[in-house]
């Protein structure tokens, strides 16, 4: 793989993430019983990807309005992995779970917060 490979993978990351996001999203305006979950929650959640960048995101009023680059300050919950298991993990190649039990992904997070990050996810 060039160097320009590396660089058009590398920016898959961003835009799968955000269609992770909008979905997640869309759910937390449809589903009743999932805006029962985000009741009252709010969170900064930190994604450390090896190979690409590390990402934020703030969960609050049942809505993620936008993916930052760069670390969040003071994160609630912060993910880590690497740039093919999460890119696996979007297009449906390499399960969350099977992930997390390999530890090609790990999480800073409780119980609860996991619950959530698994619809992201």
């Amino acid at each position: 793989m060039d160097g320009s490979d590396a660089g058009a993978r590398a920016a898959e990351v961003r835009p799968q993430l955000e269609k992770a996001v909008a979905k997640f999203n869309e759910r937390a305006k449809s589903d009743p019983k999932f805006q029962e979950t985000l009741k009252d929650m709010e969170r900064r959640i930190q994604l450390d990807v090896d190979g690409d960048r590390t990402y934020n995101f703030h969960l609050k009023d049942y809505n993620i309005p936008a993916v930052n680059e760069g670390p969040a300050q003071n994160p609630d919950v912060l993910v880590s992995t690497d740039k093919e298991t999460l890119l696996g993990i979007f297009n449906g190649d390499v399960s969350a779970m099977g992930a997390y039990l390999k530890k090609k992904i790990r999480f800073k997070a409780t119980l609860m917060d996991l619950l959530v990050l698994k619809k992201l996810f």
